[in-house]
C-alpha cells in the first residue's frame, strides 16, 4: 500500500469518525445521483449505454468556529455492458477534505484551513456561497452531478493550507493558498495563489491568480526550477439574480514560461471562457451563452457536449407541479467538436467545420424531500445518419439535503 493511499485512508477515517469525538458536532450536507442513457458511439448496431454519476458533500461543525468539509464523487462506465450485477469500471474520487478554523475579530474574521483535494475552486460560486452566504449564481449550462469535480476553471488541487480574511466593514474577502500537487506528470508542483472576492448589490466578483513551480530532482541543487506555471481565473456577475445581468467566467491553467521565454506558452485545452448575457421578464429567463471549454470539463457537464459553442436557454423557475415548485426549460445548442476560441481566427472556414445542433427540454421539481431532474437531449445531426437512435440521450437525477 503506497504512502499516499495510507495517508488518504487515515484522513478519510478521521473525517468519518471525528463527529463522535466532538459532543457538539452538527452535520449538514447534500447527496445526489444521476443516470444517463445513451448509445455507444461508433457501434454498428443499437448498443445502449447507462452511466451513473453520484456525489456526496457534507459539513461537520465541531464547534462555532471549527468545522470540516468532505466531498466524494463517483463516475461509472456502462452499467449494462454485461449486467448491473457484474463489476463495472468506475472512478471514485475524494474531491475535498478540509478543516477550517475561524478566528473572529472586531471588523473581520480569519479563516485558516488545511485541505486535501480541490478546495474553494475557481469556476464555481462555492467561495462566494461559503464566505458571503449568497444564492447560486453559476450558469445552468455548467451544472454537473459530480460536485466539485464538475466545472472548474483551475483547481486549488493538492495538499496545502489557506488563509482567508473576510471583512465585515465592507463585503469583501482576501485569501492566500499554498499547496503541493502532482498535476505535472514529471514533477511535484508547489503552488501559491492570491484571491480577492466581493459581493455588492449589482456586482459579484471572485478572482484568483498564482504561480506553480515544478520541482525537478537534481544532484547538484537542493531544488531545481526550470520553468514556472501561471494560472488565473475570474467569476463575475454584473447585476444580480433579480435583474438583467451579465455572467462571465474566464480562466487560464498551466501557462508556462522560462527564463528564456519571450511570451507565455499555453494550450487551448487549458483555457476556459464562458460569457452569458441573462435576461429576465417576470419569472421567465432567457440566457445566451458563448463558451470555449476544456474537453475534460465538458465530459462532466450536463448540458454541454462539445468544447466550443453557443446556446440559448429559455426557462422558468416558478412552475407549479403537484403542489411543488419546479423549473421547466428548453435549451438549444450549436457547437463544434474539438474546437476552441483559438480556431475562431479561421472563422471564414466555419462552413467546413463539423458541428452539432441539439435541443434539450428539461424539468425539475420537488420529490420525496429532494429534487428530481429529468431531461432529454436530441442531437438533430444524428438523424442524417443510418443510426438515428444515437440522436437521443436521457438523464434522470435526484438530489437531497441531509
Amino acid at each position: 500500500m503506497s504512502k499516499k493511499y495510507k495517508l488518504s485512508t487515515i484522513i478519510f477515517i478521521f473525517f468519518v469518525f471525528a463527529p463522535s469525538v466532538f459532543a457538539t458536532t452538527f452535520f449538514s450536507g447534500f447527496a445526489g445521483g444521476k443516470l444517463n442513457y445513451s448509445t455507444i458511439e461508433g457501434s454498428e448496431e443499437y448498443s445502449p449505454e447507462l452511466k451513473l454519476q453520484a456525489f456526496f458533500q457534507g459539513q461537520f461543525n465541531f464547534s462555532k468556529n471549527l468545522w470540516s468539509h468532505l466531498e466524494i464523487s463517483l463516475n461509472t462506465q456502462n452499467l449494462i455492458s454485461q449486467s448491473i450485477f457484474h463489476e463495472t469500471d468506475s472512478v471514485f474520487q475524494i474531491d475535498e477534505m478540509s478543516l477550517i478554523y475561524r478566528t473572529p475579530m472586531e471588523n473581520s474574521a480569519n479563516y485558516l484551513g488545511v485541505f486535501m483535494g480541490t478546495f474553494d475552486p475557481i469556476g464555481s460560486d462555492v467561495f462566494l456561497q461559503r464566505y458571503f452566504g449568497i444564492d447560486n449564481i453559476s450558469s445552468k449550462i455548467t451544472e454537473s452531478w459530480l460536485g466539485l469535480a464538475g466545472s472548474i476553471l483551475y483547481p486549488h488541487f493538492g495538499i496545502g493550507f489557506s488563509d482567508v480574511l473576510r471583512f465585515y466593514s465592507s463585503p469583501m474577502a482576501a485569501g492566500f493558498y499554498l499547496y503541493v500537487n502532482h498535476e505535472d506528470e514529471d514533477y511535484y508542483v508547489v503552488n501559491s495563489d492570491l484571491r480577492y472576492a466581493c459581493v455588492y448589490r449589482y456586482l459579484y466578483l471572485d478572482v484568483a491568480c498564482g504561480l506553480g513551480a515544478p520541482i525537478k530532482e537534481n544532484k547538484e541543487y537542493i531544488a531545481a526550477i526550470e520553468k514556472l506555471y501561471w494560472h488565473a481565473g475570474v467569476t463575475a456577475l454584473i447585476g444580480n439574480n433579480f435583474t438583467n445581468s451579465l455572467f462571465i467566467q474566464m480562466g487560464l491553467f498551466n501557462a508556462s514560461f522560462t527564463k528564456q521565454s519571450e511570451s507565455l506558452y499555453f494550450k487551448p485545452s487549458d483555457t476556459y471562457i464562458l460569457i452569458e448575457p441573462r435576461f429576465k421578464v417576470g419569472s421567465t429567463r432567457l440566457n445566451f451563452s458563448f463558451y470555449s471549454l476544456p474537453q475534460n470539463t465538458v465530459d462532466k457537464l450536463l448540458f454541454v457536449d462539445n468544447s466550443l459553442g453557443i446556446s440559448i436557454n429559455f426557462y422558468s423557475d416558478a412552475v407549479s407541479f403537484v403542489q411543488n415548485r419546479g423549473s421547466l426549460g428548453l435549451l438549444f445548442s450549436y457547437s463544434f467538436p474539438e474546437k476552441s476560441f483559438i480556431d475562431l481566427k479561421d472563422i471564414k472556414n466555419l462552413g467546413k467545420w463539423d458541428f452539432e445542433l441539439s435541443m434539450t427540454p428539461y424539468f425539475s421539481t420537488g420529490f420525496l424531500n429532494g429534487e428530481l431532474h429529468v431531461q432529454t437531449k436530441i442531437n438533430f445531426m444524428k438523424f442524417a445518419t443510418a443510426k438515428w437512435f444515437d440522436a437521443f440521450t436521457v438523464d434522470l437525477g435526484f438530489k437531497t439535503s441531509l
